[in-house]
Parts: C-alpha cells; sequence; structure tokens
C-alpha cells in the first residue's frame, strides 16, 4: 500500500508537469548566479537562457567589478563574468572575491569573446576562473559549463542511488561520490530492491553495475524507462564489458552514459559532468 500511495504521488506531480523540466530544475531554483557582464545584449541573452533552465535567483551585478561589498558575491553559487587580463581593477576584484569566500569555493565562468579566446588562457592556468565560454554559446554549452564550474552546489542537492550486488564496489562508488562533493547516497545491492525504492523515493542519479543475480542492470533501465514516473532518472551503468554489441544494447535501454570497470576517479567525474545535457 505505501509504494502504491507513493507511485501515485510521483504519478500525480508527472501529470502536472512537474517532471517535464527535470529535477534539476526543482534543485536550480535555489541556485544563487550573479552575473558581471557589461554588454546588455548579452547579459539580457545570458538571462534568457538561465532562466529558461529553470534558474530562478539570476542577480545581474549593474555597475560592475569591482564590486561594492553590499553585493555579497562571495554568497553565490556562481558567479559569470566577463574579464579583461589587462584590467587589474576588474581581475584584482574577482580574486578578492574568491578569497572571501572560503571556506566554499566560489566557482567563475568567464564569458569570452570566441575570437580572442587565447588571451584568457592565463586567468584559467592562475585558477582566477573556474572555466570559460565564448559567446555566442548554444544552450548545450553553458549547461555542460555551469554543472561543471558548480558541480559542488549541485552535488549537495542531488540524489544518487547506487546499485550493486558487490559490497566493496558500493563503497567505492560512493567514496568517490562523496569525493565529488554528494551527500545524498543511497545503496542497495539488487536491482529488485533499487526498483521498489525508486517507486518509492525521489532519485536524481542511479549508478548501476550491469552484471547482478535477479534482475540486471540493463532490465532495472528498462523498468525505469517504461514507467513515467521513473524515466526522467538520469543513470550509468558500470561495466566490465565494453563490447559493440553491449554498448548497443545498453544505448537501446536508454542509459544516460556507462563507465568501463574497473574504472577510475576522474573517469567517474567525466560521466557525472557528461549528464548536464539530461539533467539541466
Amino acid at each position: 500500500m505505501k509504494v502504491l500511495r507513493a507511485r501515485a504521488a510521483l504519478a500525480e506531480l508527472y501529470t502536472l508537469g512537474e517532471w517535464t523540466t527535470g529535477l534539476m530544475n526543482i534543485h536550480a531554483e535555489d541556485l544563487i548566479i550573479k552575473i558581471a557582464v557589461r554588454k546588455e545584449d548579452v547579459k539580457e541573452a545570458l538571462i534568457n537562457s538561465l532562466s529558461q533552465m529553470g534558474f530562478r535567483n539570476i542577480i545581474p551585478i549593474e555597475d560592475g567589478l569591482p564590486l561594492p561589498k553590499q553585493h555579497h558575491v562571495e554568497q553565490c553559487d556562481l558567479l559569470i563574468a566577463d574579464l579583461d587580463p589587462g584590467d587589474s581593477i576588474r581581475t584584482d576584484a574577482v580574486l578578492m572575491m574568491k578569497k572571501n569566500s572560503y571556506p566554499k569555493h566560489l566557482p567563475v565562468l568567464l564569458l569570452t569573446n570566441g575570437t580572442e579566446k587565447d588571451k584568457y588562457w592565463g586567468l584559467l592556468t592562475k585558477g582566477l576562473v573556474d572555466d570559460c565560454i565564448a559567446y555566442p554559446f548554444t544552450a548545450a554549452a553553458l549547461k555542460k559549463k555551469i554543472f561543471k564550474c558548480a558541480l559542488e552546489s549541485f552535488a549537495e542537492r542531488l540524489r544518487v542511488l547506487v546499485v550493486d550486488d558487490a559490497s566493496a564496489m558500493r563503497d567505492s562508488v560512493k567514496f568517490s561520490l562523496q569525493q565529488m562533493g554528494f551527500k545524498h547516497i543511497d545503496l542497495e545491492n539488487s536491482g529488485e530492491t533499487a526498483l521498489n525504492k525508486l517507486t518509492i523515493e525521489g532519485f536524481d542519479i542511479v549508478i548501476t553495475d550491469l552484471r547482478m543475480p535477479g534482475m540486471s542492470g540493463i532490465d532495472l533501465v528498462r523498468e525505469m524507462k517504461a514507467d513515467d514516473t521513473l524515466r526522467h532518472i538520469s543513470v550509468l551503468v558500470l561495466t566490465a564489458e565494453n563490447e559493440k554489441e553491449k554498448v548497443l544494447e545498453l544505448v537501446k535501454a536508454g542509459v544516460s552514459g556507462y563507465i568501463i570497470k574497473p574504472y577510475t576517479q576522474e573517469a567517474l567525474h567525466e560521466k557525472i559532468l557528461g549528464l548536464a545535457t539530461y539533467l539541466l
């Protein structure tokens, strides 16, 4: 009865359209993005793109950098700014803000002119900015850059379910996720128990082993994708098989990505970043 009530509640949310734009939009609502961009047309395009992604706390800094203290930029989750390596006042202001944000890292996404991208390399290598994106940009490119720069803030809000029949692998994946900043991580040892939990509780990402006794990883994915209340969840599959046929089977099943075992921390990190298109 508890499962049926939970499924009914999820189905109602889906019917109302809460899931159609992705769970990340729900998580994005309370993230604060501040924009220090001088060109009004570029600023407007940026704000429109962010709004379409579900961000609601978008705060333009009208008087530009250096920022007066009342802006409290250190309290935001992401700063998007245009900088000029020759403008020491603006670059020093950003450096000051990053220092004042301690102990939480202030991510800075640099908005650049595509034709002059190379001259900003020094800002990246010195750690003044976390990444850069050239204008004009596509929505997909902006999503990836935002997710990468503000991963710490997103990770604090996302719920992940790790499914593997081997306890050592479950613990390994959990530890790797914790290193990235994820705080809400649940573990299950079978596809059956994972599916039951998914119908009761809300998750944003599922990381599942491919080969498990009983319900396999692919079977779990197929069950999820056939259910309107679960199909929105992004799925990564851990597999020791890299044959072309198996990869195609995973893609057809609807997975968002796959990770070849034994995996590295860097590989998992890259796959998580690759979910930006699905989540945002």
